[in-house]
């Protein structure tokens, strides 16, 4: 019940205090219906990682890979508690860091190529330490190249398949480029063969620089470069295998113009099938004079020039193939009694790589026993046995392994199968020479690989100038000599010859031959010698119906200073002189097509041939590139 007994204003307060406390109770039930009460969370306070594991340690390079930037960044956890970072290449501690970023200097200049460990060493607080290692590479240098097949001034005739290997120790060849001169003639990209073919055609012949811009795949790059002479094939020489015994012999080849001029010089010297071209920077036309010498040299002593002149490529056409030969290696000395020798009797074995005589009461001498051609050598030894003076006293031993014997009795000896006859010679009263040549087969006599089973200085014309010989092979070869003529030829020694009345004329001096042959007649053939170096032999070969050739110039570093000063000092004599006549060939041309170029002996086109001196005593003269002598 209401004080009745208050005032008048403090009840007018109470009521409006009641009031208020009545709205805001009401206004309290709305809002939990229509705005729920928003709830504040206070944030979460951020847990600490503790040991970091090595997956943790983030870097921006992958294993491998090779380092090219000058940084290396780092990224650990954010909350990782790290108390340092130390980056290290191998052993060497490229930096510390202590705080973020944690990213690490790096000159790969500093470091050579190769292969590294980059090592990343993270300290935490408390001491705690985490490692990561990689496998990186640092590559700073380009692709290297090395061509076997090619050297510095080589001559390239015509063309030439270059093999360059192109190698890099880290990364892999991204791109290869090649010039010649500024001509781009090759792009190679991302690929390990880098042959390619150099032609001429289009180029200018002489000096070119061959030039390689190589990258690799981190994008280094590098540059190499070498001189090549452009030339142009004159003639290909053809040698096959065993055509020479190696480290014993040697073969040059020399090419020069009409006037003797040096162009080009090529040697074989391997001992194995190849292919050697002679070419030339000058433009030859196919009807250009040219002269081509080669040389046998025998260990830098004994040197056999063989001059061909009046050539061109017409003649040579493109090649020449040389045919299989033999040379003796191995020797075996051959010293034999002859219990039953006779007085009067000449014995004698030889070939071109055996020889042996009867002198003071023992044959002696010796033998090859084995060859660069097996099959072109000789097993057995034949030894002719005969009396000069005594008609039908020939008799003959064919000997096995007559090295190994002591003695050669009467038994050893045949007289059965024995050719006798006799020569004729017309116009002269002089005594003629003959020589005959026994092969042991066809392969032995396409590569004029004999026996010599008759010799005679002098026939015995009391006799009727008789002779005889042994008819055991399928294949001779007679040479016969009387003043200044002489005839070779195959098979049986006619019953008669007649020397020509036909006379040549040959002159040396300021190193030009001077000829003059005989009609008819295809080759001349000139011998100069130094009589002060009896090893150095040169041999003309030339059209006989020319006046004459000159003599080469020699290249230079080729031979021994000696040697060149007996060329360019003249100190070469005039020997011997010769015209020749070939049966089947009817010019110079035709004797170098078919004789020269394919390498046959001359029989095997030319059955007979027969040769004019300028003077009498003759001198015998090798069949190159054969051994033998007629």
């Amino acid at each position: 019940m209401p004080n009745r007994f208050l005032p008048r204003p403090i009840s007018l307060l109470i009521f409006a205090v009641i009031q208020l406390l009545i709205f805001q109770g009401c206004s309290g039930e709305d809002n939990e219906e229509t705005s729920p009460e928003t709830v504040v969370e206070e944030p979460e306070k951020e847990e600490v990682i503790g040991q970091l594991s090595e997956e943790d340690i983030v870097l921006d390079i992958e294993a491998e890979s090779v380092l090219k930037n000058s940084t290396i960044e780092i990224t650990l956890p954010e909350n990782a508690n790290v108390d340092s970072v130390k980056a290290y290449i191998n052993e060497d501690l490229l930096t510390t860091l202590t705080s973020p970023p944690f990213v690490v200097p790096f000159e790969p200049m500093s470091y050579e190529d190769g292969d590294y460990q980059l090592k990343i060493e993270v300290t935490q607080e408390g001491g705690t330490v985490t490692s990561k290692i990689i496998e990186v590479k640092i590559d700073n240098t380009g692709p290297v190249l090395l061509i076997q097949n090619l050297e510095e001034d080589q001559k390239v005739c015509d063309e030439l398949v270059v093999s360059p290997q192109i190698t890099d120790e880290i990364s892999e060849i991204s791109k290869v480029e090649v010039f010649l001169d500024d001509t781009i003639i090759e792009v190679f990209e991302n690929t390990s063969d880098f042959d390619f073919t150099i032609n001429k055609d289009g180029q200018e012949l002489g000096n070119q620089f061959l030039k390689f811009v190589m990258q690799d795949s981190a994008g280094n790059v590098s540059r190499d470069s070498l001189n090549i002479l452009l030339s142009k094939k004159v003639v290909s020489l053809n040698f096959p295998d065993n055509f020479i015994r190696m480290g014993v012999d040697k073969v040059h080849a020399i090419l020069s113009d009409e006037n003797g001029e040096f162009l080009d010089v090529v040697t074989h010297s391997s001992g194995v099938s190849e292919t050697l071209s002679l070419c030339t920077t000058e433009i030859i036309s196919e009807d250009q004079e040219l002269m081509l010498t080669f040389v046998e040299d025998f260990q830098n002593t004994i040197l056999n020039f063989y001059v061909y002149g009046n050539l061109s490529k017409n003649v040579l056409g493109g090649q020449i193939s040389f045919t299989q030969r033999s040379a003796g290696l191995q020797t075996a000395s051959v010293d034999l009694e002859l219990p039953d020798y006779e007085d009067g009797f000449y014995l004698r074995f030889s070939t071109a790589w055996s020889s042996g005589i009867y002198f003071n009461n023992t044959l002696s001498g010796f033998v090859s026993k084995t060859f660069t051609n097996n099959e072109l050598g000789f097993d057995k030894t034949f030894v002719m046995n005969f009396n000069r003076n005594l008609g039908r006293s020939y008799q003959w031993a064919f000997v096995e392994n007559i090295d190994e014997k002591t003695s050669l009795l009467s038994t050893d000896f045949s007289s059965t199968d024995v050719i006798h006859d006799f020569l004729t010679v017309n116009g002269t009263f002089s005594s003629p020479f003959l020589s005959i040549y026994g092969f042991e087969s066809e392969a032995h006599y396409r590569s004029m690989s004999g026996h010599m089973i008759y010799w005679n200085a002098a026939l015995s014309s009391i006799n009727g100038n008789d002779y005889s010989y042994a008819d055991i092979f399928d294949y001779t070869l007679y040479s016969i000599k009387v003043d200044n003529y002489g005839v070779d030829g195959t098979g049986r020694p006619p019953e008669s010859i007649s020397v020509p009345s036909g006379n040549v004329y040959f002159n040396f001096s300021d190193n030009r031959i001077e000829f003059n042959g005989t009609p008819g007649y295809e080759v001349g053939r000139v011998r100069l010698q130094n009589f002060e170096n009896e090893n150095i032999i040169v041999e003309f070969i030339f059209d006989g119906q020319e006046s004459g050739v000159v003599v080469p110039k020699l290249p230079q570093g080729l031979f021994s200073q000696s040697v060149n000063d007996t060329f360019e000092m003249q100190r070469l004599e005039p020997v011997q002189g010769a015209a020749e006549n070939y049966e089947n060939i009817s010019d110079y041309e035709s004797y170098i097509s078919e004789i020269l170029v394919p390498s046959v002996p001359f029989y095997l086109v030319a059955p007979k041939r027969e040769r004019i001196f300028a003077q009498s005593g003759l001198l015998p003269i090798f069949e190159f590139p054969f051994h033998e002598r007629l």
